[in-house]
């Protein structure tokens, strides 16, 4: 288990660690428009992309397992019609 681990919710695009880091795993609820939501080895939406996943419009929340290193910085973008919340467990 991970020492001092955080959690950072979004309802948009934004970073979630400006450093190196590590990303546990993301939960993504609320989906009110379906779309694609990006997790970045990065500062900003560019970059490698750790994670992708296409969401539907659901109230079921989606666990989605990484287990990955981020060795720049972690950021999530939300593509331009996706609504939703995601919350991001990192250290």
């Amino acid at each position: 288990m991970l020492s001092n681990t955080f959690v950072t919710n979004l309802t948009a695009d934004g970073q979630v660690k400006g450093s190196a880091g590590y990303i546990k795993h993301y939960v993504v609820t609320n989906v009110t428009v379906g779309g694609t939501l990006t997790i970045y080895n990065s500062l900003t939406e560019t970059g490698t992309i750790i994670s992708q996943v296409t969401l539907p419009i659901s109230n079921t929340p989606v666990y989605i397992p990484i287990e990955a290193n981020a060795s720049i910085g972690i950021y999530v973008g939300f593509d331009v019609t996706l609504v939703g919340r995601v919350a991001v467990t990192y250290a």
